[in-house]
């Protein structure tokens, strides 16, 4: 993974302010500031900040040589819970490739663009609907997103509704590998795609595997049209009765999200396409909805856009993810409204009801005490489990990740994924503490 921003986020920074930093990682931070590569001194380890991809290479190697710790970072947005272990101080250099963000091609008759992993996604986003294509993914916040942190951290914006998961798109890679070496996966062209698709197994690695130096990614064509409605419920569960009333329809809605809190939810349904096809099927939701508010065009994107953005509610990301077959998620929001009300919290919604997928919001001093926090994950996680409700921790401190860590024996996808991490990384160059499996 590449997380996001450093710079952007004092947060991260303050976190672990004060912390020493390495011996070695200031050794080989003065040798990079020496050979003119930027190096900052913000936190509890240095941040190098390559211009080129030969610096990229220098950096990983001297690492490699010397047995260093490096973390693979955007500009890192994302570290709280693709790699909590950085605010513990777990490395020696953070390598940020924010600095490397131009475009390399953009090929509109073939509908691929290839940019640099510094590349923000908002900045590209703009660059292909000047040629009228979209990108998938629509993520929160794009500004503050570069390419290479959402692929490390496989992150997919409400859009997979209609376009699935980023990997889906991502036709092809140029990463550093542990030892220094150059590698590239896939092509350019949709055309060109051969080989092994490693490029797919690095999406969602959070930079164990290697750094990303440039990814290509399949376009769509920007729609004539747009709308979006929205419906209001007093309770979870029918708004997803009328989520799933929309999903019996014969379209294929852009996005359809779910939010809310307590005895306020609201269902969004996203179109977009032809004209007259967003028009009937505009219609066909609303009479499914009933009473629901429309927009259209211009007002429809800004919406879109709105309710995207809840995904990183005033810089923090939510503070669980909770995965499991659709049919599950009334009474996995229900459960979990139960269990965080009993306790004085009142947790708020984000949920992707197609793809069974809802992202659980906590008052930001919920974490105020750490032992507690992992108390009540731990028993959030086992009142979930005989529903085959799958627990993610995010946002929440390191210790709640350690405590809900995989290890290696809970079965083969664990052993598999810590294999390919050591094949890929055998010095453990790259290597995090609590993933793919706890250590």
């Amino acid at each position: 993974m590449h997380g996001d921003a450093h710079a952007a986020h004092p947060r991260w920074d303050a976190r672990r302010r004060g912390q020493a930093v390495t011996e070695s990682g200031s050794a080989l931070a003065e040798t990079l500031a020496r050979d003119g590569i930027e190096v900052s001194h913000e936190g509890a380890y240095p941040i190098a900040a390559p211009a080129s991809e030969a610096e990229v290479v220098a950096i990983v190697e001297r690492a490699a040589r010397d047995g260093l710790k490096v973390l693979p970072i955007g500009l890192g947005t994302k570290l709280d819970f693709c790699r909590p272990e950085a605010a513990e101080g777990a490395c020696d250099l953070a390598l940020s490739m924010r600095k490397l963000r131009d475009v390399v091609a953009y090929e509109p008759g073939d509908g691929t663009l290839t940019a640099r992993a510094g590349a923000r996604m908002g900045e590209l986003a703009r660059t292909v609907l000047a040629g009228g294509h979209r990108l998938t993914p629509d993520v929160p916040h794009p500004d503050e997103a570069t390419l290479g942190g959402v692929l490390g951290a496989s992150q997919s914006g409400p859009d997979r509704t209609r376009f699935g998961p980023v990997r889906h798109h991502v036709l092809g890679v140029r990463v550093v590998r542990s030892d220094g070496t150059i590698a590239k996966s896939g092509g350019r062209l949709v055309k060109n795609v051969t080989g092994f698709d490693l490029h797919r197994l690095y999406c969602g690695s959070r930079g164990t595997l290697c750094v990303v130096l440039e990814a290509s990614l399949r376009l769509f064509a920007e729609p004539e049209r747009e709308a979006a409605l929205t419906a209001t419920y007093p309770a979870a569960r029918p708004a997803l009765e009328a989520a799933e009333a929309v999903r019996a329809l014969p379209i294929a809605p852009l996005a359809v999200t779910l939010e809310g809190v307590d005895e306020d939810f609201r269902l969004h349904v996203f179109l977009a396409g032809h004209s007259e096809q967003v028009r009937w099927e505009a219609d066909e939701v609303e009479r499914v909805l009933g009473d629901a508010e429309r927009r259209d065009d211009e007002g429809a994107r800004c919406h879109r856009a709105l309710v995207r953005d809840l995904g990183r509610r005033n810089g923090r990301w939510p503070a669980f993810r909770m995965v499991c077959l659709p049919s599950q998620l009334p009474s996995a929001i229900d459960s979990t409204r139960d269990f965080a009300g009993a306790r004085g919290l009142q947790p708020r919604f984000l949920a992707q009801p197609f793809a069974g997928i809802v992202d659980v919001f906590l008052p930001g001093d919920a974490a105020t005490e750490p032992e507690s926090f992992v108390a009540l994950a731990s028993e959030l996680r086992d009142l979930l489990a005989p529903a085959e409700v799958r627990l993610d921790p995010l946002a929440v401190p390191a210790a709640v990740h350690r405590a809900l860590a995989r290890t290696n024996d809970e079965g083969p996808a664990a052993r598999w994924m810590t294999r390919l991490r050591e094949s890929f990384d055998p010095a453990g160059t790259f290597a995090s503490p609590l993933f793919p499996c706890r250590a």
